[in-house]
């Protein structure tokens, strides 16, 4: 049983050190260092396990109550919280509250925070960037989410990069934007992302350039596995109709 506590110890320790070199909390650090048994648990105590609590209740407040926005309670609450202590998960859980509260200037401005704390932390690159585009700041977004595709180019399956496309595309630089669908593409050639990137090349006038896309994306789908080709369907018939229109804006 000893040894089952020393080793419990053990992990909570490292856990606690890495949490403390996340949030930048040295002087904690040291004191685990001089005092291994008892500031870990204080430290867990006293930080991790508010942050633990208010990130149960964000989410809560952002889940399950479905599509109602969190209440100004909940907002204060975490608010509060992320001011007393002003760790990476505590403007998280306020940042993706606000979030749901559909207050995107707002939630910026914690993700702002957040990333103060960790510049490379991916949900509050992610957040960042669609919370600046929802205020029609294009230009704004485009530095985080490029950021994010570059740490993490799969994140929460390749969204960073359509978000990215977009803030470029509003932002007046159609060629950036479709380069970057380009990139997408080269990475995961997917129907979805070949049929993205397609239509900002129609939209930018390139049909030329969209059918090889919309071919290949049609020619993939016919060898895919029948549970792909069912979840594609609707995909695939809009990428047929998309080749049509293609080859008549090229005659």
């Amino acid at each position: 049983m000893i040894w089952i506590l020393i080793g419990l110890n053990f992990l909570l320790e490292i856990w606690m050190i890495v949490d403390c070199l996340r949030n930048r909390r040295y002087l904690w650090l040291i004191a685990m260092i001089v005092i291994p048994i008892g500031a870990a648990w204080v430290y867990f105590v006293l930080y991790k396990l508010p942050e633990l609590n208010n990130r149960d209740m964000a989410t809560a407040a952002a889940g399950a109550a479905g599509p109602s926005a969190p209440p100004n309670s909940v907002l204060r609450e975490l608010e509060e919280t992320a001011n007393d202590v002003p760790s990476l998960a505590n403007h998280l859980a306020f940042a993706e509250a606000l979030d749901a509260a559909k207050r995107p200037a707002d939630a910026a401005g914690a993700y702002e925070r957040a990333l103060a704390v960790d510049p490379d932390d991916k949900t509050a690159l992610y957040g960042l960037g669609r919370a600046r585009l929802e205020v029609d700041d294009a230009a704004g977004a485009v530095s985080p989410l490029e950021r994010l595709v570059a740490i993490d180019p799969a994140y929460s399956d390749h969204e960073g990069w359509s978000h990215l496309a977009l803030a470029l595309r509003k932002g007046g630089d159609m060629d950036a934007a479709i380069t970057k669908l380009e990139d997408l593409v080269e990475r995961s050639p997917r129907l979805v992302h070949r049929l993205l990137l397609s239509r900002y090349l129609l939209d930018a006038g390139r049909p030329e350039e969209a059918v090889p896309q919309l071919e290949a994306a049609l020619a993939e789908h016919a060898e895919a596995p029948v549970y792909l080709k069912r979840q594609d369907e609707r995909r695939a018939k809009l990428a047929a109709s998309m080749l049509a229109g293609a080859h008549r804006r090229m005659r």
